[in-house]
Formats: C-alpha cells, structure tokens, sequence
C-alpha cells in the first residue's frame, strides 16, 4: 500500500467518524429543537413530536451509517467509490427523515382545530432552476457519449495546485457514475426547495432565501457539468489551461459564498 493509498484510507476513516459523531450528537441533542444540532427543516421546527422522532431516526442512522462505512474504508476502495456510496446514504437518510417529520405535521394539522381562513406557506417555481441544471448536465454526458472512445481506460479525475494531474480512475466511474451522483445532490435539493417546510434550516426563512438557496444549488449543478466537461476535454483531447482551471475554481467558489452570503442575510427578512 503506497503513500497515496494510505492517505485515501484515513481520509475515509476520518469521514466515516464525523458521520457518527453527526450521528451521536444528532441523538443526544433529540429532546429540545435547537439552532445547531440535529435534523433541522422546516418540518422538525414545527413539530416537537417530528423534531424528537426524526432526530431519534437519523441520529442512530447516521450512527450505523457512519460504522459501515468505517468498515468499508478499511477495505481499501477506489475514494470515488467510497463517495458514491456516501451520497447515496447521506441522500437516502434525508429523504427519510423529510417523509417521516412531513406526515407527522401532516397528521397533527388534521387533528388541530382550524379557525378563520387558512394561509398556505408559498413555495417557489424551481421548474426554471432545474431546467438550467438538467440543460447542463444533459450537455456534459451527451459530450462524454460523442467523445467515449477517445478517452484513455484510465482518466484524470483530479489536479493539484500546479494544474497537474494527481488522481485516477476507471473512466466508466470517474468521468461517468461520480459525476452522476453528485450532480443528483444539486437537483434534488432544487426539487425540495419547491416545498418551503424542507429547505428552511432556521425556523424562518423567507421566499427570497429559498430562491437564492435554488440560485446556489443551480450555480453548484452548473460547475459540476462544468467540471466533467473539462475531465473530457483534458483526458480525450489533451487540452489543458491553468488560467481557465483557476478562473472556474475560484469563480466558482466565490459564487458560492455570495450565494450563502445573501441568503443568510435573507434569513428572516420579508418577502
């Protein structure tokens, strides 16, 4: 096992314990909502029931998850790998707890006596955020289905400061199945973002911040089509610029911060 292997390995270990020290403190912090602790949505604030069931759920989930894949990183698998199959747990116990605490304010809302007309919590149109993404995504494969058979069996997948390569995998997993999952993550966080009560983290949030909240995961989707266009055009056609590998990289991420930036400062402001 080489230096690199050995790295890949602690680098999953020590992922895997902050799953289940997320999990651990989920668990331990299920009793009360707080602003800091635990599986907070929109859902979880409204109910104390949702907050205690759904935080014991995903507490102890994220527990087990967080062993397993422990285990799983002794194995010695490809970190891609590794980070397919944390995706798909982080994104199967969300989407668990969301269902969980949505039915049970669901359930208490029928049981509550309701006087004067209701006001219904407006949502977003996410329709045009997810076209934009589904739009890039869709170029970036169509892109590595044109240019398949120029790519090498093993492909770049990552570089280091200096603009040179320093990680590999087999093409069908780096350029394809990896790229795949975590463009899900933009997408699906979109599609929620339709329904306030999932994406508000703080008990209030206002309808601005969920579209600056879709905003960002579309900037995010974008930069990840982005990325696995420039894996293409760096492993099948041999084009490589360090001036455009740094202005995505720093662009990008400073998008991002504004993003966050404007939506925390929407956090609780009026419509």
């Amino acid at each position: 096992m080489d230096g690199i292997e050995v790295f890949n390995m602690m680098f999953e270990m020590f992922i895997a314990s902050l799953m289940f020290i997320a999990g651990l403190l989920t668990y331990l912090f299920r009793d009360k909502p707080n602003m800091a602790i635990g599986f907070r949505i929109g859902y979880t604030f409204a109910s104390k029931e949702a907050w205690r069931k759904v935080n014991t759920f995903t507490g102890k989930a994220f527990m087990v998850f967080g062993v397993l894949l422990f285990i799983f990183s002794l194995n010695g698998y490809n970190p891609l790998i590794f980070s397919i199959v944390m995706v798909a747990g982080i994104l199967l116990i969300t989407l668990t707890g969301y269902r969980m605490a949505k039915e049970i304010v669901e359930k208490e809302s029928l049981k509550e006596p309701v006087f004067g007309e209701p006001k219904p919590i407006e949502g977003i149109n996410v329709k045009p955020y997810l076209a934009i993404q589904i739009a890039t995504l869709t170029f970036s494969f169509l892109f590595l289905i044109f240019s398949w058979d120029k790519l090498p069996d093993t492909v770049a997948i990552h570089f280091n400061i200096a603009g040179e390569p320093d990680n590999f995998a087999q093409k069908t997993l780096g350029v394809f199945l990896f790229p795949l999952a975590v463009s899900a993550i933009p997408l699906i966080l979109t599609y929620l973002a339709k329904d306030p009560m999932m994406i508000r983290a703080t008990p209030k949030i206002s309808k601005k911040g969920l579209k600056i909240f879709a905003e960002m995961m579309t900037i995010t989707g974008v930069m990840l089509a982005w990325a696995n266009v420039y894996l293409i055009l760096y492993n099948a056609y041999n084009f490589h610029s360090n001036a455009l590998l740094s202005a995505t990289i720093f662009g990008g991420v400073g998008l991002i911060f504004i993003e966050v930036f404007r939506m925390l400062l929407a956090s609780g402001s009026p419509d």
